[in-house]
């Protein structure tokens, strides 16, 4: 197994506050003009580390969810499913891809911000908004969750990633010592759990990285999942609670 020290070079970090989220990694040509592009015809938005080496696109007409993840130039996520929050109660699941939702995007300088996002049943709804700030070679997403209501989840997503395949990466090192191997996951719905915060991903083949680092507020816990889905790809999803 290789450790951080040894993944040089293709190493991407997002930083996750409630969600905060990190991509960060090693050298840094020189700065693009602009960190955030915005394409307000198709509903589509950018934004790119000061190093250019990690990049979110997202969608934001018919749902709200990243359709692209960009590690040093290699797309990361599944284009369809991408990444997005979500919650189940009753045993469906509601996301912030429902094309219901309608967000607003604004753009200030190096950083965007998502709001009415909305998603949910009557009883209980979430309202949403996200801001993303592009750092030197990082990108910090928060992610401010509104309630009505208490309600009972089943199950909840601050966010879920789903990655092309089980091959992007060879597993994931995380906070608490251990370490999530693809390979232990080998049929599909089979998923792992742990109570760990930050992952770093990493794929063995070409050193690529990626560093999803949460940041919990007040006394809110962590939780990370990572599964084999039946159409083989790859998900991970933090919960906090």
């Amino acid at each position: 197994m290789k450790t951080p020290n040894a993944m040089k070079n293709l190493f991407g970090k997002i930083l996750l506050l409630i969600s905060v989220i990190f991509l960060t990694h090693c050298k840094s040509p020189e700065q693009i003009e602009s960190l955030v592009m915005h394409d307000k015809d198709k509903g589509l938005v950018s934004i790119r580390s000061k190093d250019q080496q990690i990049a979110m696109h997202l969608k934001y007409k018919d749902g709200c969810y990243f359709n692209r993840v960009d590690v040093r130039g290699q797309q990361v996520i599944d284009p369809i499913k991408g990444v997005s929050s979500s919650i189940k109660i009753a045993g469906n699941l509601y996301s912030s891809r429902d094309k219901s939702t309608r967000p607003m995007v604004t753009i200030d300088g190096n950083s965007l911000t998502v709001s009415d996002i909305h998603y949910g049943d009557e009883k209980y709804s979430v309202e949403e908004t996200w801001k993303l700030t592009a750092l030197e070679n990082s990108i910090e997403w928060h992610i401010l969750r509104r309630t009505k209501v208490d309600g009972l989840l089943e199950d909840a997503a601050n966010a879920e990633w789903t990655f092309s395949d089980m091959q992007t990466w060879t597993g994931a090192i995380l906070d608490n010592g251990g370490v999530a191997w693809n390979k232990l996951l080998e049929n599909k719905n089979m998923s792992y759990g742990s109570h760990a915060g930050k992952v770093l991903f990493w794929n063995a083949t070409n050193d690529r990285c990626l560093e999803i680092k949460p940041i919990s507020l007040g006394n809110q816990h962590i939780a990370s999942r990572f599964t084999h889905n039946a159409d083989d790809t790859h998900s991970f999803v933090h919960t906090l609670s």
